[in-house]
């Protein structure tokens, strides 16, 4: 019987490529069959709508429990529902090499990663790649519930100079445009303190377009800077091994629909 683990997703993009990576360097290691959902409450959405796996065993199809053990217990009667809020009560339950047919990582707590590793195997969908451009310097301004109060964005211009900049918080935008009247931004523009990725557009795939877009920006940049360096989202993207790599085209897609294997070209 083939084996499964499903990397479910919970908060933002830089939390999930963590799990993803994790589960990925778990099913190539331990010979399994990766699932990706993330259809949970705060991005709702088809993995395979922003990005393909290549050089993985993978399926998009809902897999079937019946008849299959399942580890953790729980997920035996939720099924393949996406994460809500409860998942904190399950949070370090980690992978282990085991005999269950299903192996369920909730998307939060406990996980180690890899992003050169996942950079390998991770492709950009067209239509958002051809989005992403390529900058000398690029800024990252994190806000909203990680606004920094203390940060001096004058220190942080004479670090960079002119670039292009990408921030979450419309306050810092602006703030930085005064500065700056040669820069570029892409903001989401949003006010106040409430994470973008725990807003409720009307548009997901617009929203979360977007995310993936500034981080392969970020990722690319021949020169990064932030006003919060510790920020996931600016940490992970400009850890990832092969960023360029990523923003190319995965094979055409030829073999059966339920289990796919796509090699890289």
């Amino acid at each position: 019987m083939e084996k499964y683990v499903i990397s479910n997703g919970y908060e933002g993009l830089g939390d999930r490529l963590q799990c993803l990576s994790y589960c990925l360097d778990f099913a190539l290691k331990n010979n399994r069959i990766l699932k990706v959902n993330w259809k949970d409450k705060l991005w709702n959405s088809r993995f395979y709508s922003y990005f393909q796996l290549v050089d993985v065993p993978y399926t998009d199809e809902k897999i079937s429990f019946s008849g299959k053990s399942i580890w953790p217990p729980i997920w035996e009667a939720l099924g393949e529902n996406g994460s809500g809020d409860w998942v904190y009560d399950i949070k370090e339950e980690k992978l282990e090499p085991s005999t269950h047919d299903v192996i369920v990582h909730s998307g939060i707590g406990f996980r180690f990663y890899n992003m050169p590793l996942l950079s390998r195997h991770l492709r950009v969908s067209f239509e958002i790649a051809a989005n992403v451009k390529k900058h000398d310097v690029v800024v990252h301004l994190r806000g909203t519930d990680r606004y920094n109060e203390g940060s001096s964005l004058f220190d942080l211009y004479g670090e960079s100079g002119d670039a292009h900049v990408i921030t979450d918080d419309a306050r810092l935008a602006q703030q930085w445009a005064e500065i700056s009247p040669e820069s570029t931004i892409s903001c989401v523009g949003i006010e106040g303190h409430q994470p973008v990725h725990k807003t409720n557009p009307e548009n997901f795939y617009d929203r979360n377009s977007k995310a993936i877009v500034d981080f392969m920006t970020i990722a690319i940049a021949g020169e990064a800077y932030s006003n919060n360096p510790e920020s996931l989202f600016f940490k992970m993207a400009r850890s990832l091994g092969t960023p360029e790599l990523m923003l190319t085209s995965a094979p055409e897609e030829k073999s059966k629909r339920t289990q796919y294997f796509i090699r890289a070209t």
